[in-house]
């Protein structure tokens, strides 16, 4: 689903008035009409209390316009200035409406702000936000000071990136996006570059898999991976892999794997020990996964930069392989573009010198920063993870709290490195891989199980159920 952006928003809004000749008289008269419309379409409205509570900027313009649509259906509607605004008012309200802040606000709340949001997040009244939750920045989901809870967030011409990711999500409830009027083609150009995956869209990356095929049709993924003491990183991944529908998995690691052949019987076993060509099936390989438990070592980028020489296509760097080019890269090191790392935060922030701080402010920011730096695609991990192909940000909207825990990436790693064997480009591997990933964990949590006690290995035995569901979103 596109996003827009604070600047895109504001973008589309002078130029469907600059170019299309929409007044904005006109567009605020149509954002009040349709939300008062939706506000109509409450149970009991007529017998509703409504509160709209007005900043001095156009989201203020936005609630005066829904007062006088409301009153002439003669609901009980007061729409009064945030400086007016009195601590019974907000008690006697049944509904609230938030008309404070919309997108344009780039700046920490004052005191009173601060206070009525806090006062508007303690009464009962059922909260509405006209296009952003007053406080929410709407680029990046953290807030301004505080921020308005909403119940129903209704937003104009497109929802904002902010809503999907880190506060965002726990600020916005449901949304509601309505159509005011830009000219889809001003749309499509102006907002072009974050979008959020929902469900239905990653069911649409999933193939229909063939019954006339064999195990060569849906490729060979080779997971280079384990140590001593960290083979549970090698043996998650590979399961994965399986998992996601990949045809052989081998397991490669610089330490003798075979003693855990057992833990995943499906798999094929190779002791690496100078360069990947002595793996036999080296032509074969569909795709390549390099670094859970493989230990961060000057062996381990050497491998990552033999594979750059080979012109392997399909890649996938995590964990240790994203430490050893931390520790061993010179300079102006480069990876290829169809390549995808999955770092978590303290990972990207050995591989940039950004803050975790910085990183977590705006994750879209440092994202730009590390392609600028390493050419090839990444997916940020966390809470909802990022995609960043140097062009477009994709949020993925799955996952939870359950996912915070160790081997849950190595799970990641061989999702995505399984669909990339199958052929699957790298965006829409990592795409479906990381929703579908989420997704396990979700559908976990909706079976009445407890968030903090998921098992990494449980995790695996989720991911049919979750390629499931999504091959019946299809249907």
């Amino acid at each position: 689903m596109r996003l827009s952006t604070r600047e895109q928003s504001q973008k589309i809004d002078k130029l469907a008035q600059s170019e299309y000749g929409i007044s904005a008289e006109k567009l605020m008269d149509t954002a009040g009409f349709k939300a008062a419309q939706e506000i109509l379409d409450f149970p009991n409205i007529h017998h509703k209390n409504i509160l709209i509570i007005c900043g001095e900027g156009n989201n203020g313009g936005d609630g005066l316009v829904v007062e006088s649509y409301l009153k002439k259906e003669k609901i009980m509607v007061r729409a009064v200035l945030a400086k007016d605004i009195e601590s019974s008012m907000i008690a006697e309200a049944d509904i609230i409406v938030d008309a404070l802040f919309g997108t344009g606000l780039t700046r920490p709340l004052n005191d009173d702000h601060l206070q009525l949001i806090e006062q508007i997040n303690l009464s009962s009244s059922y909260i509405v936000s006209l296009d952003v939750p007053s406080g929410l920045n709407c680029n990046t989901g953290w807030d301004f000071g505080t921020c308005v809870r909403a119940d129903l967030t209704i937003t104009f011409g497109l929802a904002k990136p902010g809503f999907f990711i880190n506060l965002g999500p726990s600020r916005v409830g449901q949304i509601c996006i309505c159509d005011i009027g830009f000219p889809e083609d001003l749309v499509s150009r102006t907002a072009a570059t974050h979008s959020v995956l929902l469900k239905q869209e990653a069911a649409s990356l999933l193939p229909t898999r063939k019954n006339i095929s064999n195990k060569s049709d849906y490729g060979r993924t080779v997971i280079v991976a384990g140590q001593k003491n960290m083979w549970g990183a090698a043996v998650l991944s590979s399961r994965s892999a399986f998992r996601a529908g990949s045809g052989y998995v081998y397991l490669l690691s610089f330490d003798d794997p075979s003693h855990v052949v057992n833990l995943t019987p499906e798999t094929m076993f190779f002791y690496l020990k100078d360069s990947v060509q002595e793996f036999s099936e080296f032509r074969k390989a569909t795709a390549w996964v390099v670094g859970p438990g493989l230990g961060a070592s000057e062996k381990t980028f050497n491998l990552i930069e033999e594979l750059i020489r080979l012109e392997v296509k399909s890649v996938l760097l995590d964990a240790d392989a994203l430490t050893s080019i931390a520790k061993f890269k010179k300079n102006n090191f480069k990876l290829p573009a169809t390549w995808i790392v999955t770092p978590h935060t303290a990972e990207l922030s050995r591989l940039t010198g950004e803050s975790v701080e910085e990183i977590e402010y705006d994750r879209f920011v440092a994202l730009q920063h590390f392609h600028k730096l390493y050419d090839c695609q990444i997916l940020l991990k966390g809470f909802h993870s990022v995609y960043y192909n140097g062009e477009h940000f994709s949020i993925i909207n799955s996952g939870n709290s359950s996912l915070a825990k160790a081997g849950a990436g190595d799970v990641l790693s061989g999702i995505i490195g399984g669909l990339m064997a199958q052929g699957f480009e790298t965006d829409s591997a990592t795409q479906l891989g990381a929703f579908a990933h989420g997704l396990a964990a979700d559908l976990w949590v909706q079976d009445d199980n407890y968030v903090a006690s998921l098992l990494t290995s449980e995790l695996i035995e989720w991911i049919p159920k979750a390629f499931k569901e999504l091959d019946n979103e299809k249907t």
